[in-house]
């Protein structure tokens, strides 16, 4: 059977958006062709024989029942309602992101590019630390490439957090790690080897 070209993957959180199961959500056990089977949505009762060299003693059983790819959508679990993902599928890397939000597409082979596009439709193409933001400018002096990036990035850090100190009453925004952003990035890695072992989104 054909498999539909589907954004959709096992262990993704779905709600249901037409028919007798309307408004339910639950993980995706199983895709085949173009439809899937959902984690306890779908049932209807099957009469099965015993067979007592396999231990089955027989009777009415509930089963899973596939269920139509067009009828479910995406859950997002931060907004708390349906979504729709989109990605770009190209040479290298590829991810997945809720449409709502917008896309970024990141591809591995060219990294110094990211392509954004808003929630509008808007695309965008930002290289890295070189567009027409002004504080990204000030950031980055020497292009991508050069051996001597890390010295001015360290750079960057001695000079925010020695004007922290010179202004320590100052409310201007410095931009430099903290403990905290030092925790939420360990919290982020793992949470990505966790999507990855389990192939299934995770809570951030």
């Amino acid at each position: 059977m054909k498999l539909k070209n589907t954004k959709l993957r096992e262990g993704d959180e779905v709600i249901v958006i037409s028919g007798r199961e309307k408004g339910k959500r639950g993980n995706i056990k199983k895709i085949v062709g173009n439809k899937c089977v959902v984690n306890d949505l779908n049932l209807a009762k099957k009469h099965t024989r015993p067979n007592p060299q396999l231990g089955i003693t027989g009777g009415i059983v509930e089963k899973e029942m596939p269920i139509n790819l067009s009828n479910v959508m995406i859950w997002n679990s931060s907004t708390k309602k349906q979504d729709k993902l989109s990605f770009k599928e190209e040479k290298g890397k590829k991810i997945r992101v809720f449409r709502s939000k917008g896309s970024l597409e990141w591809v591995q082979n060219d990294p110094n590019y990211l392509k954004y596009s808003s929630e509008t439709g808007a695309t965008k193409i930002l290289e890295r630390g070189f567009n027409e933001s002004n504080f990204s400018k000030s950031f980055s002096r020497i292009k991508y490439g050069h051996p001597e990036g890390y010295l001015s990035a360290f750079s960057n850090l001695y000079r925010e957090i020695a004007q922290k100190i010179n202004l320590k009453k100052s409310k201007k925004r410095f931009y430099f790690p903290t403990a905290y952003e030092g925790l939420l990035t360990a919290k982020f890695i793992d949470g990505c080897v966790k999507s990855s072992s389990k192939k299934k989104w995770v809570q951030f």
